[in-house]
């Protein structure tokens, strides 16, 4: 059976972290990649780790840091290398789902039965995605989809080290 290890990408996500993780609650693995929060996010993601872990027999959430540097136009890139570095060692037969603190999945049951017969590849997965606050959904598109976010974690190859890498 093909296990999916989500890994959120984020950095002072106080507003949007726990609803965030609620949508992947059901997840083989989850793996928070901190950038270097000042606020709330890492109590938030600690706290629910703990209920995660005891009310769904899972492995602990596991929070790996690297300190984002917001005038680095490549930072994005970069911290996508830092953790998909990080899955290749921990997970390199799984799949992983890799969002960012203000994504969230709209049905993670979906994304579990597709890897189970899915070939390897990249894939692109409908979510829904905040501007600003929970009250406002980007819909600038009809649809949102962030592209190449699920794919088997062996097969990856890397991030390009720009703004947006896909």
């Amino acid at each position: 059976m093909n296990k999916l290890i989500v890994c959120i990408m984020g950095q002072n996500c106080e507003r949007f972290i726990k609803m965030c993780l609620e949508s992947v609650k059901n997840a083989d693995g989850i793996s928070y990649c901190d950038g270097g929060s000042t606020d709330k996010t890492l109590r938030i993601v600690r706290d629910f780790a703990f209920d995660y872990v005891d009310s769904f027999s899972k492995k602990p959430i596991i929070i790996i840091e690297n300190k984002y540097n917001q005038e680095d136009k490549g930072m994005n890139g970069k911290q996508r290398n830092f953790y998909l570095n990080y899955l290749k060692k921990n997970y390199s037969d799984d799949w992983a789902l890799c969002l960012d603190a203000d994504e969230v999945v709209e049905d993670l049951s979906k994304i579990k039965e597709f890897i189970q017969t899915a070939k390897g590849g990249l894939y692109s997965v409908k979510m829904e995605h905040f501007i600003g606050d929970l009250g406002h959904v980007d819909n600038t598109v009809q649809t949102h989809y962030v592209l190449n976010r699920l794919f088997k974690i062996n097969e990856a190859g890397y991030y390009d080290e720009v703004e947006h890498p896909v």
